[in-house]
C-alpha cells in the first residue's frame, strides 16, 4: 500500500465556514442576553420569599407570646402587648389596634407602643376582638405583618395589599 506524500494531500472541506460561525455567534449572543435579564428578576423573587419569610417568623414569634399569656395578667412576657379584658368593647376592624417595630433580623426594636426607630423594618399591627362582659368564650386577635411605610399612621390598620402576612386566631383567658 502506498502512503501519500506532502504533496498529494489534499485540503478537507470539513471545516465551519464564516457565515456558519456568525449565526452560531448571534444565537450564542441571544441566549446569553436572555438569560443576563432573568438574574434581577430571579434576585427580587429571592428578596420577596426572603421578605415574606421573616415576617412570617415574626408573626409566629408574636402569636406565641400571646398564647403565653397569664390568664389575670393580661399583658403578654416578652412583647407587652396589653391585652383587654372581657366587655372592653372593641372590634379588630373599628378598635386601634397595638403596634409593634422589628428590625431586619427579626428582633423588636421596642415594646408595644414604642415609635418606629430608624432599624425598623417590619411592623406588626395587633388587634383584639374580647367576648362581651360575662361572657365565657375566646378572645380574637388579628396579627398582621408588613413593611413599615411612612404612609402608615400609627393608630390605624395598614394597608393589607402591600407585601403582608396575617394570623387571626384565639385566646383562651376564661
Amino acid at each position: 500500500m502506498k502512503t501519500p506524500n506532502q504533496s498529494e494531500i489534499v485540503s478537507s472541506t470539513n471545516g465551519f465556514s464564516l457565515i456558519e460561525v456568525t449565526i452560531a455567534l448571534g444565537v450564542l449572543s441571544i441566549c446569553l442576553v436572555t438569560l443576563l435579564a432573568l438574574i434581577p428578576a430571579g434576585l427580587n423573587s429571592n428578596r420577596t420569599s426572603l421578605s415574606r419569610t421573616q415576617a412570617t417568623s415574626i408573626a409566629s414569634a408574636v402569636a406565641a407570646d400571646l398564647q403565653l399569656t397569664d390568664k389575670g395578667e393580661l399583658v403578654t412576657p416578652k412583647f407587652k402587648i396589653t391585652v383587654p379584658a372581657a366587655g372592653a368593647g372593641s372590634t379588630m376592624i373599628t378598635g386601634a389596634p397595638q403596634v409593634l417595630y422589628f428590625a431586619d433580623r427579626g428582633n423588636a426594636t421596642g415594646e408595644a407602643g414604642d415609635g418606629v426607630t430608624m432599624d425598623s423594618r417590619y411592623r406588626v399591627t395587633v388587634g383584639f376582638a374580647p367576648p362581651a362582659a360575662g361572657r365565657k368564650s375566646s378572645t380574637m386577635y388579628r396579627i398582621l405583618v408588613s413593611e413599615v411605610s411612612p404612609a402608615d399612621a400609627a393608630n390605624q390598620w395598614p394597608d393589607a395589599s402591600r407585601g403582608t402576612v396575617e394570623i387571626l386566631a384565639a385566646l383562651n383567658l376564661n
